[in-house]
C-alpha cells in the first residue's frame, strides 16, 4: 500500500491493520526540530510508560535522541531531580554505568503536567480565529 502526495509515492506504515502514517509524514516531523523543552517532555513521558526504569540505550531510542547529546540531557533532569538514577546488582567489571537505571520522579511528573498544559494552549491559541481589532478594543 502506498499513500500517493504530489508526485512522489509514500509508504504507508500499517499496524494492527489501521493505517498509521505515511513516510513523508514521518519525514516532516523529522525535519521539525525539538527544543531542549520537548526533547525533556520526550525523555520523561518514555520514563513515565516504564515505571520500573530503563537503561540509556533504551531511552535513547525511546526518545529518539543519540546517547552522546542523550548523556548531557540525563545529567541535567538528574540534577533538577525529575529524574532518579539508581544502580541495579553489582557493577560489570567495575563499570557502574553499565548498570544505572533511570526513572522519572514526581518532580518529573509535575514538569510533565505543566508541559502539556502549555502545548495545549500553545495549540488552542493556534488554532483559534483571531477576531479583527477596531479602535473601540483598544479602549476596553
Amino acid at each position: 500500500m502506498s499513500g500517493n502526495k504530489g508526485n512522489h509515492i509514500w509508504p504507508q506504515f500499517i499496524f494492527q491493520n489501521q493505517i498509521v502514517g505515511s513516510l513523508e509524514d514521518r519525514w516532516v516531523d523529522f525535519l521539525k526540530k525539538r527544543s531542549r523543552l520537548d526533547i525533556y517532555a520526550d525523555i520523561l513521558e518514555f520514563l513515565k510508560r516504564h515505571p520500573d526504569g530503563c537503561q540509556v540505550t533504551k531511552l535513547s531510542y525511546g526518545a529518539g535522541l543519540p546517547i552522546d547529546r542523550m548523556k548531557p540531557m540525563l545529567e541535567t533532569l538528574s540534577r533538577y531531580e525529575l529524574i532518579r538514577v539508581h544502580v541495579v546488582g553489582t557493577p560489570l567489571q567495575g563499570n557502574f554505568n553499565h548498570r544505572q537505571y533511570y526513572g522519572i520522579t514526581r518532580k518529573g511528573m509535575e514538569y510533565l503536567e505543566a508541559y502539556k498544559k502549555i502545548q495545549d494552549l500553545i495549540t488552542y491559541l493556534e488554532t483559534e480565529p483571531r477576531r479583527p481589532s477596531t479602535p473601540i478594543d483598544l479602549l476596553d
